[in-house]
């Protein structure tokens, strides 16, 4: 999923140790890599979001009935916006092992949820890579905020 979401945004991967957890199981280690966002690149993809679904919503305000398409692209376009706004790391890989059966264990790369939900390609269950709280100081837009490890 290499596309136009790294060309400005040229920040190093750094790698956090986490756990992958499936009920019933003991975790196992695990390493996440991350990229961190800048506030700008989080602030211009956000702005971007909005100018078009601003754009969208007189468009298919000509579709009957109008009210409920230009209220569908506004909602969209906020909901989009803010999901822009609130990725403070994206993640782009992990290196573990499946805590039932030992095999990798595959994340798709986009957003940092807590906890980020994983799967298991060879006994296809889903379990979750956990971080520690003070993996992620609070942000990536400070000095010190997120801690390269390794």
């Amino acid at each position: 999923m290499d596309d136009d979401r790294d060309t400005y945004d040229k920040r190093a991967p750094i790698e956090v140790g986490a756990r992958i957890d499936l009920f019933g199981y003991d975790p196992t280690p695990a390493t996440l890599h991350l990229r961190p966002r800048s506030r700008s690149w989080r602030v211009g993809g956000s702005v971007r979001t909005v100018v078009i679904a601003l754009l969208i919503a007189p468009v298919v305000a000509l579709i009957p009935p109008h009210a409920p398409w230009i209220v569908g692209a506004l909602t969209g376009g906020g909901i989009l916006a803010r999901r822009r706004w609130t990725e403070r790391f994206t993640v782009l890989s992990v290196e573990g092992t499946c805590p039932r059966c030992g095999a990798h264990v595959k994340v798709t790369k986009g957003r940092l949820r807590t906890p980020h939900p994983a799967a298991c390609e060879a006994c296809h269950f889903d379990m979750s890579v956990q971080l520690p709280p003070e993996a992620l100081d609070g942000g990536a837009d400070g000095p010190g905020e997120a801690r390269a490890q390794g």
